[in-house]
């Protein structure tokens, strides 16, 4: 009797393995979330440089609220979530949206308001057409990573002098990506570190890292969006090393001091 009820046992053991463990062909996920980045040299509006202007903090709302977003300029929300119905393979397109975008000509030049340095911002903080997109996820056969291809709708407002500037006039750029990109569940070991901020860019099911999803690009292997008009390098958003945060601190004061004593 022992030997048969071991049987059953082991039997019964075997069945809810089975039944729990999961199969090749089970869907898997990415949620929605947010993609933190930062512009880097090779972006280009209408044949002028630019460069990214870190947005510092970022209020994401809810519970999460304010965070500290570091070198971050462009901030890009995924509203859906992507699915894949089996492995390897592709999930529909999901909705995305531009939610914060602020870049500086490199140099100072004229674009219709006279000669100095240019600012872009997202349309839709000055009461604007919101700026949405695409984004197209491929899995690969264990689904802890894949490519992806984006394309996305811009639409910009061109200050003269500030971010907050008088406006030149608003601008659209439709960007579409120019390669497939690589993306895992957890961002690459970079120094200084990409912005991590649960519920934001990671845990994003609340409990492990199987459902985010962090583009992995560097300076060696930026997202490339390309337009007409237009091109936008981006890698993922960074946090300054404490270090160079005491050096921008140290130049600010020094800055300020100097222009006390010029008073």
């Amino acid at each position: 009797m022992r030997s048969l009820f071991g049987c059953l046992v082991v039997s019964v053991c075997l069945v809810l393995f089975i039944k729990s463990a999961p199969a090749r062909g089970d869907p898997v996920v990415v949620n929605p979330g947010y993609d933190l980045l930062q512009t880097v040299p090779g972006t280009q509006a209408y044949q002028i440089p630019m460069e990214g202007v870190p947005l510092g903090t970022y209020d994401f709302g809810g519970s999460i609220g304010v965070q500290n977003v570091g070198m971050t300029d462009t901030i890009v929300q995924r509203l859906d979530q992507a699915v894949a119905p089996s492995l390897p393979g592709a999930a529909p397109e999901i909705s995305v949206q531009v939610d914060a975008l602020q870049l500086r000509t490199v140099d100072q030049t004229n674009m219709g308001m006279g000669y100095g340095y240019y600012y872009v911002t997202l349309q839709s903080l000055h009461g604007g057409t919101p700026s949405t997109g695409g984004l197209d996820i491929s899995f690969n056969g264990d689904g802890s990573s894949g490519t992806f291809t984006s394309w996305l709708d811009i639409y910009c407002d061109i200050h003269y002098g500030a971010l907050d500037g008088p406006i030149v006039g608003p601008e659209e750029l439709v960007l579409a990506g120019v390669s497939p990109t690589n993306w895992a569940r957890e961002p690459f070991a970079t120094v200084p570190p990409a912005v991590v901020i649960n519920g934001v860019n990671a845990f994003l099911n609340g409990v492990d890292t199987s459902a985010d999803f962090w583009p992995l690009l560097t300076a060696d292997n930026p997202l490339v969006e390309q337009a007409t008009n237009g091109v936008h390098v981006t890698i993922d958003g960074e946090v300054p090393e404490p270090a160079s945060l005491s050096l921008l601190m140290v130049g600010f004061f020094g800055l300020m001091s100097r222009r006390r004593r010029a008073a």
